[in-house]
């Protein structure tokens, strides 16, 4: 039987959750799916607990490519009409694939498909619920306008299933981004055809402390963004033949900032309010920044403005174990 979907894991030395994150793969494969564990020259067990799962076929890259390097891999790998690169340390919920591939079936116009999540710890317990958002299906130019608008990435990149034939058209993950390659990707996927969602939390995404990629924080986080946004807008702008608005990139500005004030009150890939890679990192912004960014910087270096921020950071993780969701999660590390 010729495959229709292919499935590629990408993994960095995460033998004991990437076990767990097979096992739930285990019977839930649709019928013609190839399953690509991607390992990203682990040193540890992980060529042993892949063996033990006949249904994956294992591929070693020969140095460690990266995040995104990672993921190109398995995008040159991915011959099929449907495709997905899903991480190592989530948990798929029984009849997870099948739900996103019916869904994308059913949605010819979908260049991609997403669905929501529940939020895990290192242990597997569930530690929020974000909100679910309308089932069905959006224009994808709309969605790229509701991007450049906010700033936010709605998508949780495991739950992510695209037509292969638009995922060409959009490109390789870019290497510019060591936390947004994933909101650049699906930024640029949805002017390539519409966006279909399911309602159903398909997905346990583990958010723990060694899930966010070395040395970065929600500042880093922050200016990726605002380059997603920058440059998404004037994707958009130069497919109606205009130029980005004024307003569009004042909003950019004031989202940028905002983040600015979030990064010390949830920093990157960690359950704790505030710590000393974030002020470190908003006092070299305050350093080489624009005009408006360093004074923005200087004033929540106050000495009585952090300890406010992180205040409302241990609200907002209170906030987030009753469904809300933070301006960020748990990003996948240098899979």
């Amino acid at each position: 039987m010729t495959a229709r979907l292919t499935v590629a894991l990408c993994t960095f030395e995460r033998a004991a959750l990437l076990r767990e994150a097979l096992a739930s793969l285990d019977g839930q494969l649709p019928p013609a799916t190839r399953l690509l564990v991607l390992d990203n020259a682990s040193a540890d067990g992980t060529a042993e607990v892949v063996r033990a799962f006949p249904f994956a076929e294992y591929h070693r890259n020969p140095a460690n490519l990266g995040m995104a390097g990672n993921w190109n891999r398995a995008l040159e790998l991915i011959d099929t009409e449907f495709g997905a690169v899903i991480h190592d340390d989530d948990v798929h919920e029984p009849g997870a694939l099948a739900a996103l591939l019916g869904a994308l079936e059913a949605a010819p116009s979908a260049a991609f498909v997403h669905a929501g999540v529940s939020l895990i710890d290192g242990h597997g317990r569930v530690i929020g619920l974000p909100p679910l958002l309308p089932g069905g299906t959006r224009h994808g130019a709309a969605v790229a306008a509701e991007l450049v608008r906010t700033g936010a990435c709605p998508f949780s990149a495991p739950t992510v299933m695209f037509r292969t034939a638009a995922l060409r058209r959009a490109g390789a993950f870019s290497s510019d981004y060591r936390l947004a390659a994933d909101f650049d990707m699906w930024g640029r996927l949805a002017l390539q055809g519409d966006v279909a969602y399911v309602p159903a939390r398909l997905l346990r995404y583990r958010v723990h402390a060694s899930s966010g990629t070395g040395g970065t924080t929600q500042v880093t986080y922050a200016q990726e963004c605002r380059e997603v946004q920058r440059r998404l807008g004037a994707a958009l702008a130069a497919r109606a033949g205009d130029a980005p608005r004024a307003l569009e990139k004042a909003r950019v500005e004031a989202r940028y900032l905002g983040r600015l004030a979030l990064a010390l009150m949830i920093p990157y890939g960690t359950r704790r309010a505030g710590d000393e890679a974030s002020l470190a990192a908003l006092r070299e912004v305050r350093r080489t920044g624009t005009g408006l960014e360093r004074a923005w910087a200087a004033l929540l270096l106050l000495p009585p403005v952090p300890a406010l921020l992180r205040l409302g950071g241990a609200v907002a993780l209170r906030a987030l174990g009753r469904g809300a969701r933070p301006g960020v999660e748990g990003r996948p590390g240098m899979r």
